[in-house]
Order: C-alpha cells, then structure tokens, then sequence
C-alpha cells in the first residue's frame, strides 16, 4: 500500500504499532471479561494501582491506529494517480479473502481434532466483518487519492497548516466533534484519519520536526502519559470514595478507561512515537522490511473469536494480582506469539499468490 521501497525505521514502527494493537484487544476481549464479576479478586480498592497497567495498554490500539495513519500520509501525500486505488484495493481484498479462508479452515480443524463443541467456530461471514480499520484506511486513501492529495499540493506551508488546525480543532472541540458524529457515525473518526494522514504529509513536504530535539518528543510522550495515568488515578479515587461512602457494601467493580483516536492524549502520543521512528538511522533490513509488510495481514488474522479462545485460557486476573512483572512479561510474550503466527500466514499467503501468478492462464484462462 506504499511505497515499493521500505524504510525500515518505519517498518520498525509499523511492527510496534501493531504489537500495541494486540496487546489493547488481548484487555479489550480478554483480560475486560476476566475482570467482570463478584469473584474476581481484583475488585478490591486495595488494587486500584496495578488496574493501571490495563488502563494504560488501552491506549495502545488507537495509538496503533494513528501511526498507520501517519506512515501512510507520509508516504502517500504525493500519489495522484487513481489507478493505484485498483492495486490497493486488490492487495486489501486478496489478504482479507486469504485470511478469512485461514480462519475458518483453521477452527474446523481444531474442532475436528478436539472433537468436542466449541463456540469459537467461525464461517466465511468473517470476511464482511474483519477489523473495522480495513475499511476505515481504505475510506481514507480514497479520499487521498480522488481529491485530498490534489488539495493539499496547491497550498503553501502557511496555508497547509491553517486547514491542519482548522481540522484538528473541529475533531477535537466537543461540541463540533458531536455535530461532525450526528451527521454520520464515524464521522469524526474519520475526520481525524485525513487529519493524521495530511500531518504526516505535512511532515515529508515540509519537514517541519527536523530541528526539533529528539528529547522533546519524549517529554511529550511521558507528560501525556503521565497526565493519562493522574487522570485514571482521579476516577478511580472517586469511585473508592463513592464506594466508602456508601458503606462499603456489595463488590468494589473496578473500572478499566476507554479512549477514542482522537483523545488529545493519544494524538500526542501518536505523534510523538512518529517523530522518534523517524529519526532513527537503521538502514534497510529485510528481516525487518519483511515484518513491517506482514502487519496487515497479522491486523487480519488475530481479531477474532479463535485467538480470543486461545488469550482467555491464561488467567491474566491471576497473574496481574501475583506479579505485575510477570504479567508483563506474559502479556507481551502472548502478543509476540499472536503476531509471529500472523507473519506465518502472510509468508503463506506470498507463496500461494506467486504460485496462482505463475500458473495464472494455464489456471483461469481457457487454452
């Protein structure tokens, strides 16, 4: 979907990126339902503190999210073409096709093996209802290519950041962004996708962060955590307070915070993790180039109810009240596993597509 020639800094951030996404829906659709319940252990106040590594990981998918974003805009600003939508949407197509076919095979073959009924078993109406964000990205570079692209080539710097911050003004301010979301759901999430996507234009056409010091962006990235984290901190003490207050009776249900891609502290943060990448000096690695290509096609394979089955037969709740270290560990080691099985499946896919070219008239086309 970009450019032929990868720079591994950025194939480096995509990797990063989509590990962050992973470990957000192993607490989205794992570790939430664990949490819910009057047994759970950790709905005690006493463990208000260590419930602040979920609410921290929560942040990571829409960070993930926006750094796609961001890659694309920087790569993609220049492209004009509309013919390149065809081979886009052809590369979307054909993974999701691939993958969805993997996932259904894959669950009846585990249910054959195991021989028992399983509630996870998936059917080819997966392919309509894979990962919100392929549509979303999709949404937005055919934005980028029928008119966005055009628009912004015309303006000047001066102009490029006037329609920047008019943009990002009307996604962020509540009253604008409800009436952007009234229109039509999504809206506002999408506005906020063509503002990250002509940032990182902004960045390539003007380079605009270069004389910036490299430290600046880490104080920004640890302010905007740390205000994230004093701010889950303050409900969570109101919750306690109301809960004290109250008399203590029934479950203490601890809470875990939700964020939106344009939550001011994830475009912050986002934007802050681009900048760094950005610096970094590492050359091109294929092994890197290699995994950096296959993130797509691991978005693709784990959000689904099959690796939900297979997150949930750790006791995370357990591990998290025993040792916050080791549910650390685990929990990335869970994500590092998840994306590895992911780039098996797209070096499948690789194999497979290059044979179907190969073959093509001798398979499809009468002789």
């Amino acid at each position: 979907m970009e450019n032929k020639v990868r720079s591994s800094n950025f194939e480096l951030l995509r990797i990063l990126a989509l590990l962050m996404i992973i470990l957000d829906h192993i607490v989205i659709h794992c570790m939430n339902g664990q949490l819910v319940g009057s047994q759970t252990i950790l709905n005690q106040p006493m463990f208000f503190k260590r419930m602040q590594l979920l609410n921290i990981a929560m942040t990571f998918g829409y960070i993930g999210n926006n750094i796609f974003i961001l890659i694309s805009g920087y790569f993609l600003i220049s492209k004009t073409d509309k013919s390149n939508l065809l081979k886009t949407a052809s590369k979307l197509l054909s993974q999701q096709g691939f993958a969805a076919t993997i996932l259904v095979l894959l669950t009846a073959s585990v249910q054959i093996i195991k021989k028992n009924s399983i509630s996870w078993l998936l059917n080819i109406d997966i392919f309509n209802n894979m990962a919100w964000f392929v549509g979303f990205y999709f949404m937005i570079i055919v934005i980028a290519y029928l008119f966005l692209n055009r628009f912004l080539a015309k303006l000047d710097m001066n102009e490029y950041l006037i329609f920047l911050a008019v943009l990002f003004v009307f996604v962020e301010m509540g009253w604008t962004g409800e009436m952007i979301e009234s229109i039509a759901t999504g809206l506002r999430v999408l506005l906020n996708g063509v503002f990250l996507f002509a940032l990182g234009g902004f960045i390539h056409r003007f380079e605009p962060l270069r004389n910036i010091k490299v430290y600046i962006f880490f104080i920004v990235l640890l302010l905007s955590y740390g205000l994230i984290y004093i701010s889950n901190y303050n409900t969570t003490n109101v919750n306690i307070a109301n809960y004290i207050a109250t008399g203590s009776q029934g479950v203490f249900q601890q809470s875990i915070a939700t964020y939106a891609n344009y939550h001011i502290g994830i475009e912050l943060i986002s934007i802050s993790l681009f900048a760094i990448f950005m610096r970094l000096h590492i050359g091109s690695n294929k092994v890197v180039n290699f995994f950096g290509a296959a993130t797509f096609m691991v978005y693709l394979t784990h959000d689904n109810t099959f690796f939900y089955a297979i997150w949930s037969r750790l006791n995370w709740i357990l591990f998290l009240v025993n040792s916050p270290v080791k549910f650390v560990i685990v929990h990335i080691g869970m994500a590092i596993f998840t994306f590895i099985f992911g780039v098996i499946m797209y070096g499948l896919y690789l194999g497979l597509s290059k044979i179907i070219k190969e073959n093509l008239r001798r398979i499809f086309l009468q002789q």
